[in-house]
């Protein structure tokens, strides 16, 4: 990587945007970080793919990271708990943190890498302004002996995306007492259970990819304002075993919702073309008052 490069390509000093992925020459170092902070004093949004291995050889990083005094938005991949003590206490205007844990899948993942729910909870301490917060591979332990003690909360964070975790990682929203939108999406390596402790508060929005996940987060939903199911769903009608709508409606009296977004397949049994599909959707609307 040579500043050589931005230099020719004109003034940048009103960049607002840096993405660096992996392969391209560009490396965290607290030099180039440092160096940052001068050549764009307007840098608002930052992301690193595979910053694991330098946050390890240079842990001044976090400290380097908290010269970008107008980051508002970071974005970092290949987290695990030991790197994540080395984030910063960042600037008061961050709003936006998008952690991506290590996963199978990594070719670069770590093989003792460990993930757990305490020490996710301890950094966000620091971010006392954090509206959003996406987690992505997130699969703490499901042995981890969490602290009774450790009642911190974080009003601030309104938004929380859970992409490609496990039941597990829900624990994060207990101590989000101002909650408005969650989104998840299981891990195809996340054991499908359902998850069970006290009941989460209203939702504006909650966004799933399939139905069978709204199933696995019944027992914590009180009322949901907007629901969407983005996955295309298969239906065939409700005499088969195998469609998941149908599953919708007993639920639907539970969390009432204004609204739905369903993505549906329709596949006519080959059998039976001209099944009546109408009770369902007429048990929808009675199960949904509010809709």
């Amino acid at each position: 990587f040579s500043w050589e490069l931005f230099r020719r390509a004109g003034p940048l000093s009103s960049l607002c945007e840096l993405h660096v992925r992996s392969g391209c020459g560009v490396y965290p170092t607290d030099a180039f970080l440092a160096r940052a902070s001068r050549a764009w004093p307007h840098l608002s949004a930052l992301s690193f793919k595979w910053i694991q291995p330098w946050l390890v050889l240079c842990p001044t990083i976090g400290t380097a990271l908290s010269s970008l005094s107008k980051l508002t938005s970071l974005s970092l991949s290949t987290i695990d708990d030991d790197t994540l003590p080395i984030l910063p206490a960042t600037s008061s205007q961050m709003k936006d943190l998008t952690l991506s844990y290590t996963h199978g899948y990594s070719i670069r993942a770590l093989t003792d890498s460990t993930v757990s729910l305490s020490p996710l909870l301890s950094v966000l301490t620091s971010f006392h302004h954090l509206d959003t917060l996406t987690l992505r591979h997130f699969t703490p332990n499901v042995d981890e002996d969490i602290d009774t003690a450790f009642t911190a909360s974080f009003p601030s964070i309104r938004n929380l995306h859970l992409e490609d975790s496990s039941i597990q990682a829900l624990e994060v929203v207990e101590h989000l007492p101002c909650l408005s939108t969650l989104s998840f999406s299981l891990s195809e390596d996340a054991e499908a259970i359902l998850s069970v402790g006290p009941q989460w508060r209203h939702l504006q929005h909650l966004r799933v990819r399939y139905t069978l996940e709204i199933l696995y987060l019944a027992p914590r939903l009180s009322t949901v304002d907007s629901l969407q199911i983005s996955g295309h769903e298969i239906f065939r009608g409700l005499p088969y075993d195998d469609d998941t709508v149908p599953l919708l409606a007993p639920l639907l009296s539970q969390i009432n919702p204004l609204s739905i977004f369903l993505s549906l397949n329709y596949i006519p049994h080959s059998s039976n073309p001209d099944i009546d599909s109408s009770p369902m959707w007429k048990e929808i609307a009675c199960k949904s008052s509010r809709l």
